[in-house]
């Protein structure tokens, strides 16, 4: 336990900073996922991904993204989908999930997830986008499990990153075009997001 909460703290630290690590800036804006573009067809993006698979047979909507189709992405070496999000009426890309171990239904497995990858690519995401701006903590989830969220916020992209379950080190990245909608956070929190910029 105690050496979970000194890697949470180095995150918080890395996240903190004013500028990304390495040296880099923060980008002035992200306009998408990779070289996605927020409103494209479907066919546009299965275009610009030839090794995207279909991964369930019939669209259906898990954690806020109606899909059928994913592109296989390396995380720290391990192996994770990128849930190609459409809007239900005309089929353009409204966000990408990066998600790991979808079976049909079930996803996350424990056992093909190494320890410790959350954080890591958590400090890597603040490596590539600079400090998160806003940090959701004191929260669960509806098992009673606590629940983190870190969101950035770009003109053409929101990004959150979400540990579902801190215990068992279960999350995903959301990419997204900025919605207006009112942000609740991570479950069910006691005390109100922090500002970290």
């Amino acid at each position: 336990m105690r050496a979970k909460g000194l890697r949470a703290a180095i995150v918080v630290m890395t996240l903190v900073g004013g500028t990304a690590a390495h040296g880099m800036e923060t980008p002035p804006d992200v306009s998408g996922w990779r070289t996605l573009q927020w409103g494209v067809p479907l066919s546009e993006a299965l275009a610009l991904f030839e090794n995207a698979r279909v991964v369930q047979e019939r669209k259906s909507e898990i954690a806020g993204c109606y899909f059928q189709y994913a592109v296989p992405i390396s995380v720290l070496g391990e192996d994770w989908d990128a849930w190609l999000c459409e809007d239900r009426d005309d089929q353009t890309i409204v966000a990408v999930n990066i998600e790991k171990g979808y079976r049909g239904g079930f996803f996350f497995d424990k056992a093909l997830t190494r320890s410790g990858v959350l954080d890591a690519f958590l400090v890597d995401m603040s490596d590539r986008f600079g400090p998160a701006q806003r940090l959701w903590r004191n929260c669960f989830n509806a098992l009673g499990n606590p629940t983190l969220q870190y969101r950035w916020y770009f003109p053409s992209t929101t990004i959150t990153f979400l540990y579902r379950d801190t215990g068992s080190e279960w999350g995903m990245v959301r990419f997204e075009p900025p919605t207006g909608r009112p942000e609740f956070g991570p479950g069910v929190c006691s005390t109100p997001p922090v500002d970290l910029q």
